[in-house]
């Protein structure tokens, strides 16, 4: 029993140390492949809850500082600070401030301005504070752009507006349904963190809510490499935004993914895989991509959840014992 005793201690001590490693990247040279067998030369992951250090410390990040002007009468303008991001409690934060009538928004922009086609994820939790409006957004410039927006001000139900630029108007002036879609939510997306995403290909933009194709554009689709942006704005447009909130409103992200292609593809050598890795096993952290993209302050990629690897050393933990009592 003693001799049991001692092994059982010596493997469960391993066990720890071998939770509290990280997984060796995965050199995925030869792409990826999606849920809908669609291939993909690159990926750009990051997830927030990793981050040690400040979000304005990360090169692969630009935060915004910048002012839009009021576009209407009785509108503000949309001042964006870079004080109106940051990282809390494992989610990236970009803030809606009043401060007695001096209203900030928050933006934060991918480096990177070379995202040609690709599907585009993250989680996000909406602010329940109405009057602010949450961006998800594929940019190269005002005639080039993808949008998926959620108002705060319009819920019961809660609705996501699905668009790209240029628009379409109608006669009255109103938005046509060619360029711009308005979707009902299934879920409230202030009580917890849902997936946003839109697969763009050179003829449509499909749209999804949790993994959901939702709503399909197929005019007017951009054609030009551009950057991923989050925004979180109001401008007091009371036939938009509405507002100015009258408190704090946070839209929180808690992990975004892009698997795309360039403007400068050229064919991957597949030196170190034989196939294309699987998009889900990187989304469900089950595997770790190797990238040239990590800075010196945080990494754009995770290991596998500790969870899972604390589910793997338990199973052999029981295997052992059930040896040694044999």
């Amino acid at each position: 029993m003693a001799k049991f005793i001692s092994r059982l201690l010596t493997f469960l001590l391993l066990a720890k140390l071998t939770v509290q490693q990280k997984l060796e990247p995965i050199v995925c040279d030869c792409g990826f492949t999606d849920e809908n067998n669609n291939y993909w030369s690159n990926v750009w992951h990051s997830d927030f809850t990793t981050y040690q250090d400040s979000i304005h410390l990360d090169n692969n990040y630009v935060v915004s500082t910048f002012t839009i002007p009021a576009k209407r009468e009785n509108s503000l303008d949309r001042v964006f600070s870079k004080d109106n991001a940051d990282i809390l409690d494992g989610h990236l934060r970009l803030a809606v401030t009043n401060d007695n009538g001096d209203i900030k928004c928050g933006s934060i922009s991918t480096s990177s301005q070379n995202f040609l086609y690709g599907s585009f994820r993250a989680n996000m939790k909406i602010t329940a504070v109405p009057g602010t409006v949450s961006a998800f957004y594929l940019y190269k410039n005002d005639t080039s752009e993808i949008d998926m927006e959620t108002l705060s001000a319009i819920h019961d139900p809660w609705q996501v507006y699905l668009s790209v630029k240029p628009q379409i108007y109608n006669a009255n002036g109103s938005a046509a349904y060619e360029t711009l879609r308005r979707y009902t939510e299934p879920m409230n997306p202030t009580d917890d963190f849902h997936e946003y995403r839109f697969d763009w290909f050179p003829s449509a933009i499909n749209y999804y809510l949790d993994g959901q194709l939702v709503e399909t554009i197929t005019t007017n689709v951009p054609s030009a490499p551009g950057r991923v942006s989050f925004n979180h704005w109001t401008d007091g447009n009371i036939n938009y935004s509405k507002g100015p909130p009258t408190e704090s409103a946070f839209l929180e992200i808690s992990n975004v993914t892009v698997f795309y292609n360039t403007s400068s593809e050229s064919s991957l050598g597949c030196s170190k895989m034989s196939a294309g890795c699987n998009v889900s096993d990187i989304v469900q952290r089950r595997i770790l991509p190797a990238t040239s993209l990590n800075s010196n302050y945080t990494s754009l990629y995770t290991s596998s959840s500790s969870k899972l690897q604390a589910t793997t050393v338990l199973i052999a933990a029981c295997i052992l014992i059930l040896i040694l009592v044999q």
